[in-house]
């Protein structure tokens, strides 16, 4: 049997289809913005239009079909032929916002082409043809193919574009054509299967035969009303998240002091409160970017639209830059930050804009400030310098001064040296003066008796006897005078000399202790030296010397008051690698405030009875430079003075190499 297609119909089918698959686009895009509650209702929703849509096209397809003799249709079955266009609908659209892989990308098309052609050829089935419609094979499974390859295509588009978050209208609209012309191709395609025996007719059996131009109206207007309402919902839709969007983003902003603007091309879009506060202008509302003119000085304004143009292109990136406000008097510096984004299929721009005025002040301050003070710190490093120049001048007077004070506590060490020399030798020179006069005495009465001639033998060996005592005793003591006059150059010449040697210890300091006898003898204060008389070492005799000289007349001077009695005790050990030595007296201590100035040069809790303070001072320096040891005092407040002296020990052979 011979069958027509009307072309006007077919058209209808297809701008149907094309319709159905543009308004599918936006639907797919309110999905993507949307939360899950309201992306929910839109795939339902989106479904059902996309499923009506669908079908339409094909139930309008169908009415293009033209036979010679009358079709009755059975309207449960085209009823139902809508329900696979719906669920295909509605797993392409569940599907196309999510992230699959190309497996399940696979199954979806398969299934959402295998649910197109189930409504294609249910929507076939409902005509009561007798007997029955037969397909060809082949072009069945074409057709078959080509509703899951329009599905594959379709999706593929969709997903683009929803992953793009963006919609070019020409690259809509040709989405659209692409996915209506797919579908119709299925369709007819489709048809181009049906093979109508010659003696086929319609059973009106459970049939209905409608007037196919009222049915067609009827459909098409339900079905495009329908998609109309739908198309209107998301453009409502999209100018409610737009404002909400936007909103959002103003009121994040509310607290920050910054003005708002947002411009689609050079158009504003929407701007927030503070923004229109900044660029008031009486009689001149501001909607375009160039309206800028009445705002920036005239060179700012070409600058502000150049750059402008120069980075609305580079959607990733935030520029800043500042531009002058003209006519005030406040002289204003506004900082425009820009940015690209794409909401809603649409590309915009964020300007941000915000009063640095006081910040410029102060960066103006802070550089003028700087200024001031690189010259305040060239003209304070000038008298730095004068400064460096007047101390490094002063320490060297200080050194000469310290150098001459050093000397002076020689000459003294030297002075008392002496008076020490003077009362030791006292006593052995007296004691052979004596002898020797008592040898005159004897020699004069035996020379008388002898010229007499009363001399006896017994007178002569009494002579011998006492001529022999007498001879015992001046030798003993002019050894001691000779012994000592050696000892007292050994230490005479160690004061007056830098050089090192080799010392015993214990001994030196017995020496040492001898040489001030003299004022030990005016006072009650026994000195006890109990040095490991094993203790060898190479050092400057005479610095150790007047070390602890000056530590007992230190005593002496601030440690007893007068015929106090008392007791000072020098004691060392060998420990390791060096010698400690500890210095105590039964004194009245010092106290804590005291100890961290002790040797800070002419301090003295004594100054006009005796006190120069320069005998500590001298012993800290002696010990650190010239002995290359530490002294430290030991807190005993309460138990007398504690100094505790710490010498490297140096062998001769090391020294020299």
């Amino acid at each position: 049997m011979n069958s027509t297609f009307n072309p006007f119909i077919v058209l209808l089918s297809i701008l149907v289809a094309v319709y159905v698959s543009y308004i599918v686009v936006g639907v797919c895009l309110r999905i993507a913005v949307s939360r899950s509650k309201a992306a929910y209702i839109w795939t339902v929703c989106g479904s059902i239009s996309m499923g009506m849509g669908i079908w339409s096209m094909h139930f309008i397809g169908m009415l293009a079909f033209r036979l010679p003799i009358p079709v009755y249709y059975d309207i449960a079955l085209t009823a139902f032929s809508i329900v696979p266009a719906i669920i295909a609908s509605f797993i392409a659209l569940f599907v196309v916002q999510r992230r699959g892989g190309w497996l399940q990308f696979s199954v979806v098309t398969l299934f959402i082409g295998l649910g197109i052609s189930a409504m294609h050829y249910t929507g076939m089935a409902a005509m009561h043809m007798t007997p029955d419609i037969e397909y060809k094979p082949p072009i069945v499974m074409l057709s078959i193919l080509i509703a899951i390859a329009a599905s594959g295509a379709a999706l593929l588009l969709l997903s683009f574009q929803i992953r793009q978050n963006r919609v070019n209208p020409k690259f809509k609209l040709l989405s659209a054509l692409i996915m209506g012309l797919a579908v119709t191709g299925m369709h007819y395609v489709g048809m181009f299967a049906v093979v109508i025996p010659a003696d086929c007719v319609s059973d009106p059996t459970g049939g209905i035969n409608l007037d196919r131009d009222v049915l067609l109206v009827i459909v098409t207007i339900i079905v495009v009303t329908a998609l109309f309402l739908t198309q209107m919902a998301t453009i409502l839709d999209k100018a409610i998240s737009e404002k909400s969007f936007y909103q959002a983003v103003f009121d994040a902003h509310a607290n920050m002091g910054e003005g708002l603007l947002v411009v689609e091309q050079n158009e504003f879009v929407d701007t927030n409160q503070l923004f229109r506060d900044m660029f008031t202008i009486p009689n001149r509302p501001l909607t375009t970017l160039k309206d800028f003119r009445y705002c920036f000085t005239s060179g700012d304004f070409a600058r502000f639209l150049l750059w402008v143009n120069n980075y609305r292109t580079k959607s990733s990136q935030v520029v800043k830059e500042h531009f002058q406000l003209k006519d005030d008097n406040l002289k204003r510096t506004i900082e425009v930050a820009l940015t690209c984004f794409v909401y809603l299929d649409k590309v915009r721009h964020l300007l941000v804009f915000t009063d640095i005025t006081d910040k410029k002040n102060a960066e103006e301050s802070i550089k003028t400030l700087n200024e001031s003070l690189e010259l305040r710190v060239e003209e304070r490093t000038l008298e730095l310098k004068h400064a460096n120049l007047e101390l490094n001048q002063s320490m060297k007077s200080l050194k000469e001064a310290q150098s001459e004070l050093v000397h002076s506590q020689k000459m003294a060490s030297l002075g008392s040296l002496v008076a020490g020399i003077s009362h030791e030798i006292n006593t052995p020179i007296g004691i052979g003066v004596t002898a020797a006069s008592n040898m005159d005495e004897e020699l004069t009465a035996i020379t008388n008796k002898l010229a007499d001639g009363t001399m006896k033998k017994s007178d002569l060996d009494e002579f011998f006897h006492h001529t022999q005592e007498s001879t015992t005793i001046l030798m003993k003591n002019l050894k001691r005078a000779s012994d000592l006059i050696a000892s007292f150059k050994q230490v005479a010449v160690d004061q007056s000399s830098d050089s090192s040697r080799t010392i015993n210890l214990h001994n030196y300091i017995n020496e040492a202790i001898l040489s001030i006898k003299p004022q030990l003898s005016k006072t009650q204060i026994v000195v006890s030296n109990t040095i490991d008389t094993t203790i060898d070492i190479y050092t400057n005799p005479g610095a150790l010397y007047q070390v602890f000289v000056n530590l007992i007349q230190n005593s002496l001077i601030h440690g007893f008051n007068a015929q106090q009695p008392g007791k000072i005790t020098i004691s060392g050990n060998r420990v390791r690698n060096h010698i400690q030595l500890n210095y105590r007296d039964t004194g009245v201590g010092i106290s804590e405030e005291i100890q961290t100035k002790i040797f800070d040069p002419f301090f003295t809790t004594r100054m006009g009875e005796g006190g120069s303070g320069l005998g500590l001072s001298i012993v800290y320096n002696l010990v650190k430079t010239t002995l290359n040891g530490t002294i430290e005092v030991i807190d005993e407040e309460w138990s007398g003075a504690h100094f505790e002296i710490t010498l490297p020990i140096i062998s001769e052979e090391t020294n020299n190499a």
